[in-house]
């Protein structure tokens, strides 16, 4: 056993045993879908980890021996109790993939600046009211999704983010967005439905690569005209907003290869 690379536990156990720690060859551990509320401190000993699920269990908090596990590279931690993460998360500077969807986040701590190999963070279904603004040093990162939280504010620093693919930012109570997010060129999948939006930056129109955009659900009334920019745009759902019978034609001229609707 003390050779073992690969470790699966699926099921009912509500314990970890702290022989864990000897399975210092261990590089993947998957222990979803168990009734876990906390792990044995030995869980550091296991430094050629690569890869954590711990997803799907009660965990409210995390032994401090777990940033000692600077090798892992995708961490699963969706679906438990957790309400907060420790400065200790910018150890990892490994990391390409965190997945922290569906815990009870009220914030993060700036040390998530430093996962600068980061590829895709899943913060969805949270409490989340503010990100801080070393969010922006991810320079690196393609998929951010930050669905279902309760963000009234995105930072001016998320300009920063150059190679950002995806943005999912639906189902909070944003009313503003920062007209700097136009310098994220490389999106091609945006997601702003179900917020407050009441007016959409002009910037909007740098965006070039966007292929989907999703602002259904929101108070807009009308569309700033560099929306024409996006030729690429090939959806756009607008459903649920006031606009008049003429903004949308005005719409449709604006944007006539692209799928809409209202």
């Amino acid at each position: 056993m003390i050779n073992l690379k690969w470790l699966d536990i699926y099921g009912n156990l509500n314990s970890l045993s702290v022989e864990i720690g000897n399975l210092i060859q261990l590089e993947r551990l998957s222990i979803r879908q168990n009734q876990l509320t906390s792990l044995p401190v030995e869980i550091g000993n296991l430094t050629n980890l690569e890869t954590m699920n711990l997803s799907n269990n009660q965990i409210s908090s995390l032994p401090a021996e777990i940033w000692k596990l600077t090798n892992l590279q995708n961490v699963d931690l969706s679906c438990n109790e957790l309400s907060s993460i420790p400065e200790g998360i910018g150890n990892l500077t490994q990391l390409t993939i965190l997945n922290l969807a569906e815990n009870q986040l009220h914030s993060l701590p700036s040390e998530i600046g430093k996962l600068a190999n980061l590829f895709t963070l899943n913060l969805s279904s949270n409490r989340l009211s503010n990100l801080p603004p070393e969010t922006g040093k991810l320079k690196d990162l393609r998929r951010l999704y930050l669905s279902k939280n309760h963000l009234t504010i995105i930072p001016s620093e998320i300009k920063n983010l150059y190679s950002l693919e995806e943005l999912d930012l639906s189902h909070n109570q944003l009313s503003l967005l920062p007209a700097k997010m136009g310098n994220m060129n490389w999106l091609w999948h945006l997601n702003l439905s179900n917020n407050q939006l009441k007016r959409l930056f002009p910037e909007i129109g740098n965006m070039e690569q966007l292929s989907t955009l999703d602002l259904s659900n929101n108070q807009l009334s009308r569309l700033p005209t560099k929306i024409e920019n996006l030729t690429n745009l090939e959806e756009l759902n607008l459903s649920n907003n006031p606009l008049s019978d003429s903004e949308k034609e005005r719409i449709i001229d604006l944007l006539p290869d692209c799928d809409i609707t209202f």
